[in-house]
This record gives C-alpha cells, sequence and structure tokens, in this order.
C-alpha cells in the first residue's frame, strides 16, 4: 500500500472506481486538513481507532456543525459542503467518497497543518 504524506499525517488508496474511492487516513494528533468542499462527491468519515471531530459549515447556516466520533461511527457529508476534520488523538479512519464520477472537485478555504 503506498502511503503519501500530508501535513497532518498520511493518506492511502486502498480502492478505486469510477463511482467509489476508499482511502485509508493515519492522522496525528492535532492535525487537520483545509476547509473544503467536493463538488459532486459526497465524503464519509469511518473511525477505526482515535477521536475524530468533524465540522462541517451547511449552506444557508450561519453557524458550522461539529461532531465527535470514535471508534465504529461514521460521519457523512453531502456533496457541496464546507468541511474539515481535526483529530483529538491520533486517529485511523477511512474515507469514503462516492460520486456519479470520481475526478478532482476540491475547492479549499484553508490550508492544513499540525498544532
Amino acid at each position: 500500500m503506498e502511503r503519501h504524506g500530508k501535513a497532518w499525517g498520511t493518506t492511502a488508496l486502498l480502492y478505486a472506481t469510477r463511482y467509489l474511492q476508499a482511502h485509508l487516513l493515519e492522522i496525528k494528533a492535532g492535525g487537520y486538513c483545509s476547509e473544503h468542499r467536493h463538488e459532486r462527491k459526497t465524503n464519509t468519515f469511518i473511525v477505526l481507532s482515535g477521536r475524530l471531530e468533524v465540522l462541517i459549515w451547511p449552506e444557508g447556516v450561519t453557524k458550522m456543525d461539529t461532531t465527535v466520533i470514535t471508534s465504529g461511527q461514521m460521519s457523512n457529508i453531502p456533496a457541496g459542503v464546507f468541511h474539515k476534520f481535526h483529530a483529538l488523538e491520533d486517529t485511523v479512519c477511512l474515507e469514503l467518497y462516492e460520486a456519479a464520477e470520481i475526478e478532482e472537485d476540491i475547492v479549499r478555504r484553508s490550508v492544513g497543518g499540525n498544532e
């Protein structure tokens, strides 16, 4: 499995078709991704170990929604919704993308990093 480094940890592609991608994320405690959205993809996080805070900014809502998910739990973000994750401790999770056709469609509002 080929891992790719990110400011917040590593990602590895596990499975891909035209309609579905599965990635294994290893996120360092304090690591977070950029605020971004996917124009045509649903984004799902399934935590295998650790604690992941998922922040979303639904269209037309002035306040962000924050959910903390732990081992065995998941969070689903619809296409077009700005979101961000933040690891509250070392976290391993699956990230699924589901769309009619998978292609680059990320729009970032900030840069990821590590506290």
